[in-house]
């Protein structure tokens, strides 16, 4: 993977993917919900950022434009949704530049 933004889709499609669960989106949503906008949604013009959208599967849509460290919170809450431990059974390394 090239980028924050990529390793930050793919991980959230990938727990979706274990999870298997109709809520999960939903109950991520209720998690990483932001002030101003709304982090994921069903529909790209849901987040509000619509310019800044990437699909996930099962029909969902993330909000990129985020700070890493705002990507990785959302991860870890990802993962509490999943059942997943950050940083054991999901480990994200920092790419050697």
């Amino acid at each position: 993977m090239r980028n924050h933004t990529e390793v930050y889709v793919a991980a959230i499609g990938r727990l979706y993917e274990l999870r298997r669960s109709a809520d999960f989106y939903q109950r991520l949503q209720e998690k990483i919900r932001g002030r101003k906008r709304t982090q994921i949604a069903r529909t790209a013009e849901g987040t509000g950022v619509p310019e800044h959208v990437r699909s996930l599967p099962g029909g969902w849509h993330i909000n990129t434009n985020l700070s890493t460290a705002d990507k990785l919170r959302n991860l870890e809450r990802a993962c509490d949704v999943a059942g997943v431990v950050f940083g054991s059974e999901l480990v994200v390394h920092e790419a050697p530049e």
